[in-house]
């Protein structure tokens, strides 16, 4: 099964996948400085820090911000668990 989780600094284990696939996925030139990231995935609600878990592993990672826009049919507490 395949999960999308949001994830803080907190959680050591899944942080740090995600850290690391944006480290290596995208030049630091394209990317938000990494202590700007932490904070933001750790203090800024609007901001949304994503692993995407599958059977149990860490498998891939999205970020986005919640503008507040809600689109009709979709439901985000049952596409994001906390």
């Amino acid at each position: 099964m395949i999960e999308i989780k949001q994830v803080k600094t907190e959680n050591q284990e899944l942080y740090g996948f995600v850290e690391e696939l944006m480290h290596t996925a995208f030049p630091a030139q394209e990317r938000r400085d990494t202590p700007q990231q932490r904070e933001y995935s750790d203090s800024n609600p609007l901001f949304c820090n994503n692993v995407i878990v599958e059977d149990g592993k860490p498998v891939g990672m999205i970020s986005y911000w919640d503008m507040g826009v809600e689109q009709k049919g979709m439901d985000r507490n049952r596409m994001v668990s906390n």
